[in-house]
């Protein structure tokens, strides 16, 4: 093998981890406002561990976060929780920030 070739494969594996490091943080950051979102909505328990499973589900359903977004929207306006898109975009930031640290800390 070439030192080009080490290269190469060194930059895959990299590149393979951090994805990897990021799907991480994405499915905890998920599941960190799905719990967020519980609280506001009066869910608690494992009422409130599955709500926060369906956001991850959701975040595997598309690579943006507008699915997160949408369904956090509906579930509050349906109860007359006033809470606009921009606000918890905002919250899945701070949480995304934190997700990162922790995944980081255990990787």
């Amino acid at each position: 093998m070439t030192t080009f070739d080490n290269r190469e494969a060194g930059y895959e594996a990299k590149f393979a981890h951090e994805q990897e490091l990021q799907f991480k943080a994405i499915v905890r950051r998920n599941k960190l406002i799905g719990h967020w979102a519980a609280s506001k909505l009066g869910i608690s328990g494992d009422d409130a561990e599955q709500y926060a499973s369906d956001m991850i589900r959701h975040s595997l359903k598309r690579t943006d976060d507008d699915d997160v977004v949408e369904k956090i929207s509906q579930d509050f306006r349906a109860i007359d929780l006033s809470y606009s898109e921009h606000r918890i975009r905002q919250k899945l930031s701070r949480f995304m920030s934190m997700a990162l640290e922790e995944v980081a800390a255990g990787a």
